[in-house]
């Protein structure tokens, strides 16, 4: 009688699992095959990996590859970026929080040097956004406001919000206003882009123009301002029952209302507007 032998496991090794992953074809599909092995490869496989990524002509396969590496590198791998010239500027971004300080700082200046003499495209630099100052972020953000494209200029400051200085955040948002000109428009992108990044003097400043809205607006703008500005509560709890918002701002003014107030705001949650009370009667 033969007895059947099943065949012998072979087992699955980083390293066998890096070689399928460096056989695939072409750049895109080995940099994803690669990036999920990063964590697990040891020294040797990671100085292979990296020589590979260095390499890649494939400059998005390369920034994607670099950036998962990033965490992993030592002070080898960084030292070929202490003398920067004709190393690839994209690679410099992607590494740039790996670098020392003076050459984060160099490499920024370089790159707002190349923006402002319209060199390069202000979105390249979105990598560095937690490495800038407050003034190259103001240089960012009146160089955008330069842009004789409202629309555009409004879209290429989105991503700055949160590091623009004060001033230069009231003009982007003044020239917010020019391109939203509605108030329920203008309300939703105040709701879902700016109100976590203002200070309370801002709040405070944007005040006038929200209490002006249409009360559909104030009631959605209102409750999400008072995360920055709990004084506004009392009005943000009158907004409400004028008008109804999305209500994703009405857990941070429940956090902001005493709680004998957020009893007033369950009921006025529960009953329709006072102005939509005539229509609902008929």
């Amino acid at each position: 009688m033969m007895i059947a032998v099943p065949p012998r496991s072979v087992p699955i090794t980083v390293d066998a699992l890096l070689e399928s992953a460096l056989a695939e074809a072409g750049p895109r599909n080995r940099t994803f095959a690669i990036i999920g092995l990063v964590p697990h490869l040891d020294s040797g496989q990671l100085d292979r990996v990296w020589d590979l990524a260095v390499e890649m002509s494939d400059e998005r396969s390369r920034e994607i590859l670099i950036a998962e590496l990033s965490p992993y590198l030592d002070a080898r791998h960084l030292a070929a970026f202490t003398e920067p010239a004709g190393i690839p500027t994209d690679l410099l971004i992607t590494l740039a929080p790996r670098l020392p300080r003076e050459q984060q700082a160099e490499l920024i200046e370089k790159l707002l040097g190349e923006a402002e003499a319209g060199e390069r495209d202000v979105s390249s630099m979105t990598p560095l956004r937690p490495l800038l100052s407050a003034g190259q972020a103001g240089r960012i953000g009146r160089l955008l406001l330069a842009d004789d494209d409202p629309q555009r200029a409004i879209q290429g400051l989105r991503s700055w919000i949160p590091v623009l200085p004060a001033e230069v955040r009231s003009a982007a948002l003044a020239l917010l206003r020019t391109v939203a000109p509605d108030d329920w428009t203008m309300a939703r992108v105040l709701e879902n882009e700016w109100v976590a990044h203002l200070s309370p003097d801002e709040a405070r400043r944007l005040l006038p123009m929200v209490t002006a809205f249409s009360r559909n607006a104030r009631a959605e703008v209102l409750p999400a301002l008072t995360a920055v500005l709990p004084e506004a509560a009392p009005l943000a709890l009158d907004a409400l029952r004028h008008g109804r918002g999305t209500g994703r701002g009405i857990s941070a003014l429940a956090r902001a209302l005493s709680p004998a107030d957020r009893s007033e705001l369950l009921a006025v949650l529960a009953s329709p507007p006072a102005e939509d009370l005539p229509r609902l009667r008929e």
